[in-house]
């Protein structure tokens, strides 16, 4: 019964350790997407200012084109403001990439890291699971022997016959 008491107590401290661990890891995902959304938002700004930079880029571009007459002229700085925003497009797009990337790549490390510990948690609730397995089996059989060794010592006392009688009796009620 005791054994059984601080089993069940263990028990009881394994659900509220967990339940503290899930709480936490809900608090841990409220910030990381507090996180995501202030980076969300501060790239989005960037790409805001980015484009205003551009913007004010052709239309500066626009103004030198409309001071000079020659087409030649014209379609010059007009190739090279397209290649120039083509080039900054191309930078920005790969550094939008290599974010994604690092993010998925924490991702994937964070979700291998939490199946380690699942694996861990397992393979501790079962080697527990074992060792209370072969304790109960210990105890079964010394309960064993010593039904035994009473049925022996009864037996070779004579009080066989009396110890039959009142193990049945004792079954029946």
């Amino acid at each position: 019964m005791q054994k059984q008491k601080v089993i069940e107590e263990q028990k009881a401290i394994k659900e509220e350790e967990e339940k503290r661990e899930l709480e936490e890891r809900k608090r841990r995902e409220q910030e990381k997407n507090k996180h995501r959304v202030q980076v969300r938002e501060q790239m989005e700004v960037r790409e805001e200012d980015k484009r205003e930079t551009i913007l004010l880029k052709i239309a500066e571009g626009e103004k030198k084109l409309e001071k000079t007459k020659s087409k030649v002229k014209i379609e010059r700085i007009k190739k090279a403001e397209e290649a120039a925003i083509k080039r900054e497009d191309r930078v920005a797009s790969v550094n939008r990439i290599s974010k994604m990337q690092e993010y998925n790549k924490e991702q994937l490390l964070e979700r291998i890291e939490q199946d380690n510990e699942k694996t861990k948690k397992v393979q501790m609730e079962k080697r527990a699971l074992l060792e209370a397995r072969g304790q109960l089996r210990r105890n079964i059989d010394k309960q064993k022997r010593k039904v035994l060794e009473e049925f022996e010592r009864m037996k070779r006392r004579g009080k066989f016959d009396v110890f039959v009688f009142d193990y049945y009796n004792s079954q029946r009620n």
